[in-house]
């Protein structure tokens, strides 16, 4: 490539002689260097300079080393996902454009913490409907997320043709809502986000999903069923429950009471019926927790 040069004439004061002097521009750095990252997937994105063509780019990684599958590459941008894994640390990156006869002065980013600066995305929703009413499946965002956030949920937006918004929270460990009680020939729409509460930081909510329904009446209830994950992998504490997510009596609502009724009404029979006594320790770890998961009801 050819280098730009600057002429620089000046005249002596008498006007008599005419003195010029060149003076070598250099190749200019890549401007706005910046970390690109969702979900923890992070890329580092720069713009060329502007007095340039046919570059080639070196990235290197401050204090620590350099990237190695980001050097000589030809596109700005390079993906540092697996060298920013640790989500703890802060980073920097500098990057240097190259021609087949100049290099660049290095340009630095600012610092980036992949815990607070990486954006999270909110979970996607399918809707489906049934004799009973309304399925809502919720896809949560990448797996990278969920691993380094065990606490997060999510919250459910139903929105009415009135214009009235409900709001519903999800636990981490439930991917699907059945939600009863809808009017005929109504139109419902939801909107999901992503909580993490340790940091009080949330995603944007989803795009609005909307259905249709027809000629469905039922009380309305809210049954969450246990993700395919936490089912497959079955790993659960000395209570019967899965580590990362838990149900309170509140969350079991009526079901929970039922049995509690029907336990001591059973503790209350005259022998002979010793063995319903078991009934009380039973119940609870398996049957409601795997085949019902959180229920809620609303008016």
């Amino acid at each position: 490539m050819i280098n730009m040069r600057a002429v620089l004439c000046g005249a002596v004061l008498l006007g008599t002689i005419q003195v010029c002097f060149t003076q070598q521009v250099s190749l200019l750095p890549p401007v706005r260097l910046r970390f690109d990252s969702v979900d923890y997937k992070t890329t580092a994105v720069w713009n060329p300079p502007s007095n340039s063509s046919s570059l080639k780019y070196y990235l290197w990684r401050a204090s620590l080393a350099d990237v190695h599958h980001c050097q000589g590459i030809e596109k700005p941008r390079c993906d540092l996902s697996e060298v920013t894994s640790d989500i703890t640390e802060w980073y920097y990156a500098r990057v240097q454009a190259t021609s087949s006869d100049d290099k660049s002065p290095w340009t630095i980013s600012r610092r980036f913490s992949p815990r607070w600066d990486s954006k999270i995305s909110p979970p996607l929703l399918r809707l489906n409907t049934t004799e009973k009413g309304i399925v809502v499946r919720v896809k949560p965002p990448r797996s990278q997320v969920r691993k380094n956030h065990r606490d997060l949920f999510y919250k459910i937006y139903v929105m009415r043709e009135n214009g009235e918004e409900e709001e519903l929270k999800m636990d981490c460990c439930f991917h699907k809502l059945s939600v009863k009680h809808v009017k005929s020939k109504a139109k419902y729409c939801f909107q999901a986000q992503t909580i993490l509460p340790l940091q009080a930081r949330n995603s944007r909510r989803s795009e609005t999903k909307c259905i249709a329904l027809k000629g469905i009446k039922y009380p309305l209830s809210l049954v969450r069923s246990r993700s395919v994950d936490t089912e497959r992998k079955g790993k659960r504490n000395s209570s019967g429950r899965n580590p990362s997510c838990s149900i309170s009596k509140v969350d079991m609502g009526f079901f929970w009471d039922f049995f509690v009724l029907l336990t001591d009404f059973c503790s209350s029979l005259p022998s002979p019926l010793p063995h319903l006594s078991s009934l009380k320790m039973n119940v609870r770890p398996r049957s409601l927790d795997d085949d019902m998961g959180q229920t809620h009801l609303y008016n």
